[in-house]
C-alpha cells in the first residue's frame, strides 16, 4: 500500500492513497456508523426498558399486594433491563456481525481503492469502477480512532485506515475535510 503527497507545477496539492480496507476496520467503521446514527435520541426501546425495569422493581417490592409472582416480576425486570441496555450492549455485537458477513459476502468491500483527494474531489479507482466525486457533493464525514470516513448519501461510503497516514497527512486529509462543506459527525 503506498501513499504520497504530491504537488505537480501549478496544481493544487493531492493526497494519493491506495487503500484495501481489512475486515476488521470495516466492522469498526460500520459499528462506529450504526452508533453515530442511534446517538442523540432515546429510543422506544431504551424508554419501554426503563419502565419495564421500574415496573419489575416495583413489582418485587409490591407485588404482593397485586397478586403479583415475584418470578414473574423477576422476568419483567431483566427483560426490561435488556432493553434499555440494547443499544448500548447488544446493538453494537449485532452490527459487527452484521459487518463481518458483509464484508464476507461483497467482493467489492475487499478490492483494493486508490483515492486521489484534491481540493474539490476525490478520484476513484479500483477493478470495477473509475470516477471522481466532488467534495461539495459529500453528506458527511466522520473521524476515528483508526480511520476517516467520507460519506456521498446512504450508499457510497470511502474508508482511508489511518495506519496508511503520517501525521502531516492526517491534518491534512482533516483540514480538507472540514473546509469541504460537508458536515462531521
Amino acid at each position: 500500500m503506498t501513499d504520497s503527497i504530491r504537488q505537480d507545477a501549478g496544481k493544487e496539492p493531492q493526497l494519493s492513497l491506495s487503500v484495501l480496507v481489512t475486515r476488521e476496520e470495516y466492522m469498526a467503521f460500520n459499528a462506529q456508523l450504526q452508533r453515530s446514527q442511534r446517538s442523540g435520541r432515546v429510543s422506544l426501546l431504551s424508554a419501554t426498558g426503563a419502565v419495564l425495569t421500574a415496573a419489575g422493581i416495583a413489582g418485587l417490592f409490591f407485588g404482593g399486594n397485586i397478586s403479583l409472582a415475584p418470578a414473574v416480576a423477576v422476568c419483567v425486570l431483566l427483560f426490561g433491563l435488556f432493553l434499555a441496555c440494547f443499544n448500548s450492549l447488544v446493538a453494537p455485537l449485532l452490527d459487527k456481525a452484521a459487518a463481518a458477513r458483509e464484508y464476507d459476502e461483497k467482493e467489492d468491500l475487499r478490492l483494493s481503492n486508490v483515492y486521489v483527494f484534491t481540493e474539490a474531489a476525490v478520484e476513484i479507482r479500483n477493478g470495477r469502477m473509475e470516477g471522481s466525486l466532488p467534495l461539495r457533493l459529500a453528506t458527511g464525514w466522520m473521524e476515528t480512532a483508526d480511520l476517516f470516513s467520507l460519506s456521498f448519501g446512504r450508499e457510497c461510503h470511502i474508508v482511508v485506515p489511518k495506519r496508511l497516514l503520517n501525521e502531516g497527512q492526517m491534518n491534512g486529509l482533516r483540514q480538507l475535510l472540514k473546509t469541504s462543506g460537508s458536515p462531521s459527525a
